[in-house]
């Protein structure tokens, strides 16, 4: 099929005029990314370096200063890829508003991040030799090599890039969010875990917008295209944990994060309306992954008590 007979993809579709709304489902979740809108300024740090340097052991400190390394400089590859791929192959409003819109929170995570990292590291040479570590490590080269190869791809359909975008922005964000929320499991660190429960609030409802696009496809990712996508990152994303967690971080090791990890994907394969693709993935912590996993699908299930909602000025 053209990528002109594809209704979302064809410039005849390009309105300039947004009214009448066309998608409503898309426009519908564009603005409640909207009424989330938060900045860094409304996380309050204040008490995080205290628990940092009083709270944490030496090796969580360098654990979780690797997680926030990572971080500050992940979203710029997914940013990368909406500005540079998907916001302009769309061509319905509707789409173009909620990917607008995504970039700039983006940008805020990304921010916010960086912002952590300077809080907790004042020294702009550690915090230097941190950031150009990280390059060294093998797995998150991998990671970010591999994201770079969707974003510049020029032969896979939209459809398959779609759903490796949504596995970069759910999978490979797995590991780090589970870690944040032991952080809160141990009433550690708030300004931190609250900063994770926004994010993955966010990321929860833009992975959920690129499934949602992708039901609207008329040609859609074959299943076995889905699986591969889906199957790969996982892999990249535990071997990333096998390297960074040789030993146990609050109570959570490299095998039950790898599990965390499989149950995430199958999440994932659920809103891309697959079957699991790890037919004996469990919760290696129940709560934890319960809550992580919700993010993921709070759209679906509609049970929005559950994600924390905290107020902006309960943050300040």
């Amino acid at each position: 099929m053209q990528r002109h007979d594809e209704p979302i993809l064809s410039p005849r579709n390009g309105r300039f005029i947004l009214f009448p709304i066309h998608y409503v489902q898309l426009w519908t979740m564009y603005k409640e990314s909207v009424a989330n809108f938060w900045t860094p300024e409304d996380i309050n740090l204040s008490v995080d370096r205290y628990h940092w340097i009083e709270m944490l052991t030496s090796r969580e400190r360098r654990y979780y200063s690797i997680v926030f390394s990572v971080l500050s400089g992940s979203y710029g590859i997914v940013t990368d890829n909406i500005a540079s791929r998907l916001s302009r192959e769309v061509h319905i409003p509707e789409a173009r508003s909620f990917y607008a819109f995504q970039i700039a929170m983006q940008n805020i995570h990304g921010e916010t991040y960086s912002r952590i990292l300077h809080t907790l590291i004042r020294s702009e040479d550690h915090r230097s030799r941190l950031l150009n570590s990280i390059l060294s490590i093998q797995s998150i080269r991998a990671k970010a090599a591999w994201s770079i190869r969707w974003t510049t791809d020029t032969r896979s359909s939209f459809a398959t890039r779609l759903v490796a975008f949504a596995s970069t922005n759910t999978v490979f964000f797995s590991s780090a969010s589970a870690s944040l929320y032991l952080l809160k499991k141990r009433r550690l660190m708030p300004g931190v875990t609250a900063c994770n429960d926004l994010v993955y609030r966010d990321s929860g409802l833009h992975t959920h917008f690129a499934c949602v696009l992708h039901d609207h496809l008329r040609v859609k990712a074959t299943p076995s295209e889905i699986r591969l996508i889906v199957y790969e990152a996982v892999n990249l994303e535990k071997a990333s944990n096998r390297e960074l967690l040789h030993d146990s971080i609050l109570g959570l090791d490299a095998m039950s994060m790898n599990m965390f990890v499989e149950y995430f994907a199958n999440k994932l394969m659920y809103m891309l309306r697959q079957p699991p693709l790890y037919t004996n993935a469990r919760n290696p912590v129940r709560p934890l992954c319960y809550t992580v996993s919700y993010a993921l699908i709070v759209r679906i299930v509609r049970f929005y008590e559950y994600v924390p909602s905290i107020p902006l000025a309960r943050l300040r």
